[in-house]
């Protein structure tokens, strides 16, 4: 995991300003790439007309690579580490005969991403002068936490002139902005609540903006300005969904998120809290490591109610290390928090073990 926090808007532009000079896509044939490995690191060549290319591989890459070579990645790790010699003659001899296009995302020389050649780039200073322009036109909101972890820009706004009271805590009305550049997620404007001192609290299941990066091959001049052409309305289109989740969350909406919360106030679980956090795990695929702080969180906070399962989903939010990893916790508390008061309550509640 490779993580930077930020402090200042101007931070966080200049390095994804940075970012971008020192970054290449390539679309290559794979009959024209080959792969050297040493001590669980690996090379790639990258042979084109005029030259031959070098670039080091990232994990993200390698596994992309171990799914379209069709190798489960235990093994092509175990190869990697145990058998560097076999495994490069594996994969040279799967790239050679595979002959399909890929699209290599490479930055400051590493390759951290092997992708399809249908793959359509959204990059992230694109997103964030959209974002900054959005934002000078909505005087209440400001940034709270800006990120960039594993190829992923994480931005979250609050807006501190929406607040409501809710179990002698003070909500806030915010959006989380989230892009992933190396083919691990989607583009996503999220509305939330935050809680006072600026932290998320619960991100809503429902979205604002999704937008997947996929697009046509890019086989000539023109597929590469009709490309261009596609991106520039896409940024267009993501700058119309923020517009709309700030002015989403002035009312309506805002609204409807806290009295969400004010009715999980009310709904007891009075079960074993292990067995409620087993029950959270199953239905919203929590990892160990998050199972055990949400089982901690719950336990220490003492309070049985859906309420209390979200407030430990936040607590075990904060307490990680990952922004990536407590950006899915908290949308696991907002699907938590419309699975029990929403249209799924019934549903909900037959999920719920039988008190003993």
């Amino acid at each position: 995991m490779k993580k930077s926090n930020f402090k200042s808007i101007e931070a966080l532009r200049k390095e994804l300003i940075r970012q971008r000079e020192a970054s290449q896509d390539l679309i290559v044939d794979t009959s024209c790439l080959s792969i050297n490995s040493t001590r669980g690191s690996s090379v790639v060549c990258v042979a084109t007309d005029n030259a031959l290319h070098r670039f080091n591989v990232q994990p993200n890459a390698h596994k992309q690579l171990s799914e379209f070579l069709g190798i489960p990645y235990r093994y092509y790790q175990r190869l990697l580490l145990e058998k560097p010699k076999l495994f490069d003659d594996t994969i040279n001899a799967l790239l050679t005969t595979n002959h399909q296009k890929r699209l290599l995302r490479i930055t400051d020389g590493n390759i951290k991403a092997f992708l399809s050649d249908r793959y359509k780039p959204l990059n992230s200073i694109h997103l964030l002068d959209r974002l900054q322009l959005e934002l000078s036109q909505q005087v209440s909101y400001q940034m709270v936490d800006m990120a960039i972890e594993d190829g992923s820009f994480v931005v979250k706004l609050v807006n501190r002139g929406k607040k409501a009271e809710v179990a002698g805590s003070t909500f806030y009305s915010g959006v989380v902005v989230i892009n992933d550049e190396t083919g691990n997620g989607s583009v996503r404007v999220q509305p939330s609540l935050f809680k006072i001192k600026g932290k998320t609290w619960v991100i809503s299941g429902e979205h604002m903006y999704k937008k997947h990066h996929l697009g046509k091959q890019i086989t000539t001049d023109r597929d590469y300005y009709v490309f261009e052409q596609a991106l520039s309305e896409e940024s267009t289109c993501f700058a119309s969904a923020v517009k709309r989740a700030f002015d989403a969350l002035q009312g309506e909406n805002f609204d409807l998120m806290v009295n969400q919360l004010r009715k999980a106030q009310q709904i007891d679980v009075r079960q074993n809290p292990i067995k409620i956090v087993e029950v959270l795990t199953d239905k919203y695929m929590l990892t160990k490591q998050d199972k055990a702080a949400v089982l901690m969180h719950y336990i220490k906070n003492g309070d049985i109610t859906v309420y209390g399962l979200i407030n430990a989903l936040s607590c075990a939010a904060k307490d990680n290390n990952s922004c990536l990893s407590a950006v899915k916790l908290e949308r696991i508390g907002g699907l938590l928090l419309n699975d029990a008061v929403g249209d799924n309550e019934e549903e909900f509640k037959n999920t719920l073990p039988k008190a003993a």
